[in-house]
């Protein structure tokens, strides 16, 4: 009887080896090698946790194998084609709408903000580059570069975008939100990173049209005479409208939120100043350009 257990177990270590997912043949091969009831009752009991335990087995593998499989490259593949959308479709619905993430988020993670920083680190890299260049273009000193670098990245990407996200974020809770019908809702804030978020969102068309646009059209809008003043006020104007207007939409998107349209505000003042600003002459990229590079223009 002991010789014919130790072959039963034998036998069922060999099936479940070589056959693991054929389920069915571990207890047909226990249930032929058990001669009396005691050995086939005790074979089925054990057949039937193996089976359970390979099934529960293949479930997990299966999940496993269809979790994907998201890697630095992946991500940062995915934060690029955001760019595409925040300047060319930043007010469709759908998937290609440049806030439509934000849903995802607060659906699959229970918030509105990104948890990944590789948008910032693209936009901190892109700044640095377009810096470079316009250091190289017009700055003599390569200290003296470095300082531009540095005071560009941390005072006009990181240092400006925390005083408005904190201003943003403030004013949002405290005078923007709408009032819960009852106590039993769930009471919704607007997360401070997601307030920065925005900022980062609307920062970058901002980009394009003063660090990378400006830069190919800098040696017209450096010359004296009405059209450069004329060119550099619209680029400047549009660049800052496009920023507040991002900004209007990235708190437009949530829903517990009222009274939004306070974000479109700042625009109607800068079209109202800009024909007063051409009218009396001033250049903005000439009055920035001598503020931050050592070749005098």
């Amino acid at each position: 009887m002991g010789s014919l257990s130790l072959w039963i177990g034998l036998s069922h270590g060999l099936c479940n080896l070589l056959l693991p997912e054929r389920e069915g043949v571990v207890p047909v091969i226990s249930s032929l090698l058990a001669s009396s009831p005691r050995e086939r009752e005790r074979a089925s009991k054990f057949d039937r946790s193996s089976i359970q335990l390979l099934s529960e087995k293949k479930k997990k593998t299966k999940k496993k194998n269809r979790e994907p499989k998201c890697c630095p490259l992946y991500q940062k593949g995915v934060c690029l084609l955001k760019f595409g959308p925040i300047l060319f479709s930043p007010n469709t619905s759908g998937e290609l709408s440049s806030y439509q993430h934000t849903k995802y988020h607060k659906q699959t993670k229970n918030q509105w903000a990104r948890d990944d920083p590789a948008f910032i680190v693209i936009c901190c890299l892109l700044l640095a580059v377009s810096t470079l260049a316009y250091c190289a273009a017009y700055d003599h000193s390569v200290s003296h570069a470095v300082f531009v670098i540095i005071a560009v990245l941390v005072f006009h990407f990181l240092l400006v975008g925390v005083v408005l996200a904190t201003c943003c974020w403030f004013l949002t809770n405290n005078y923007l939100r709408e009032e819960a019908p009852n106590s039993h809702v769930v009471e919704q804030r607007v997360e401070w990173l997601y307030a920065f978020d925005v900022h980062c969102n609307s920062f970058f068309p901002m980009f394009v049209m003063l660090y990378v646009i400006h830069y190919f059209l800098s040696p017209l809008l450096v010359a004296h005479g009405f059209i450069p003043v004329l060119l550099s006020n619209l680029i400047f104007m549009v660049a800052v409208s496009y920023y507040h207007y991002l900004n209007f939409l990235g708190y437009d998107v949530l829903p517990f939120l009222e009274r939004t349209t306070f974000f479109l505000y700042p625009i109607g003042i800068f079209i109202i100043l800009s024909p007063i600003l051409i009218l009396g002459g001033f250049n903005p990229t000439r009055y920035f350009m001598n503020m931050y590079f050592s070749q005098r223009l």
